[in-house]
């Protein structure tokens, strides 16, 4: 349910976005980078090493793997917030 909602948010986004006309902005396009790579982080790092933790496969290494990964999906995602809200440029 959650993989379906996340996928909702940035399709109603971009099509917000296309019918007010503010496909053009850079702050827009800088938020929309953020988030494909806020994406990547959570699939390609943050959910394998999760998985890996609670298996209890991971090295002594692991926890904090996982926490610095899910520090920097969380900062991308407050930058993405803050864009979004100051709009700088528009």
């Amino acid at each position: 349910m959650y993989s379906i909602i996340s996928l909702a948010v940035p399709t109603f986004g971009m099509a917000l976005a296309f019918e007010v006309g503010a496909l053009d902005e850079a702050w827009l396009l800088v938020s929309i980078g953020l988030t494909a790579v806020a994406a990547g982080i959570l699939a390609l790092g943050v959910l394998p090493e999760q998985r890996e933790v609670l298996r209890g496969n991971g090295t002594e290494c692991s926890p904090r793997k996982l926490a610095t990964l899910v520090g920097l999906f969380n900062l991308v995602w407050v930058v993405v917030a803050v864009l979004m809200v100051v709009q700088p440029g528009a």
